[in-house]
């Protein structure tokens, strides 16, 4: 896998990268007082779909690499949480042959890849939303839970993306003491909030956030230009052209979101109570925070 160490100590992980990382407190330690460092599996963008590889992606190839990162990460243990950073399954498996089977083929893709993500074993999963769970599920599946199942395997659960009874996908936990994870929502503000709906034909089943479509009009010419030529349907133009790498401005685009007042009154509290604790905050989001981990294209 691939892992990079970002600005101030953040851990990334790139696309299929897995890793474990490992992280010691500077003063409370993470087992009752104990200097024990804080310890987590992380793998991101598994992005499975059964087709043949295409655009330089192994598509179908991804369930095998998540056979070996599960395998992995037990073979190594003693894990505080397991992490699956976003785009579990891609939007491969709502286009094409798979375009208006309503939801048939995502479900199948969940179960193989969820079958062996399953058997990583650590106290704690947490899978994070990113614009591929928008592409294949609504925001009301996504805070319900997914329930998978792979009968000819015995095996089934239900995938969550937040707690059980939730009513927004942003949250916290402490794996241990002395520690504190946040983990966002980066597509509270986003053309694609409301995820795969069925009111539009498909390929595309989005129902488009009209405010959304708005700011980043304001923001994005490339984006302005083609929601004036194509109204209602997909943006799916060059969202970068004329935009230099590393340019911040790169951020607004259909693929990226932002953080909306509630859940950054949210956030601001979570921070206050874990310095108040003196925690140690691990912050997770699909979508990069820091502008110095980030070519700019992939940015809150």
């Amino acid at each position: 896998g691939r892992f990079a160490r970002g600005v101030g100590g953040a851990l990334g992980v790139g696309a299929l990268g897995m890793t474990i990382a490992t992280s010691r407190a500077r003063s409370s330690g993470c087992d009752e007082g104990k200097s024990k460092p804080l310890r987590f599996a992380a793998i991101a963008d598994i992005q499975f779909a059964d087709i043949e590889s295409r655009r330089g992606r192994y598509y179908r190839e991804s369930l095998g690499v998540t056979q070996r990162s599960a395998k992995f990460f037990n073979e190594h243990g003693g894990l505080d949480f397991f992490l699956h950073a976003g785009d579990l399954v891609d939007f491969y498996n709502t286009v094409d042959e798979f375009a208006d089977d309503r939801g048939r083929q995502t479900a199948s893709s969940v179960a193989d890849v969820m079958t062996h993500l399953d058997e990583v074993r650590a106290p704690h999963s947490v899978f994070l939303v990113g614009n591929h769970e928008l592409y294949n599920w609504s925001r009301e599946e996504l805070l319900s839970g997914v329930p998978w199942q792979k009968p000819e395997r015995g095996s089934s659960g239900v995938l969550r993306f937040c707690p059980e009874g939730s009513g927004e996908l942003w949250h916290s936990f402490s794996p241990c003491a002395g520690w504190h994870c946040i983990v966002l929502d980066p597509y509270d503000v986003s053309v694609y909030r409301r995820g795969r709906q069925y009111s539009r034909p498909p390929p595309y089943n989005y129902d488009l956030d009209a405010a959304a479509v708005s700011l980043l009009c304001r923001n994005n010419t490339n984006v302005a230009t083609y929601v004036a030529e194509h109204p209602g349907e997909n943006i799916l133009c060059n969202y970068w052209k004329d935009i230099p790498d590393g340019d911040p401005t790169g951020r607004w685009s259909p693929i990226n979101g932002a953080i909306g007042a509630t859940q950054m009154a949210w956030l601001r509290g979570e921070l206050d109570e874990a310095a108040g604790r003196g925690d140690r905050v691990v912050i997770l989001s699909h979508v990069l925070v820091h502008l110095g981990s980030s070519d700019g294209k992939t940015l809150l």
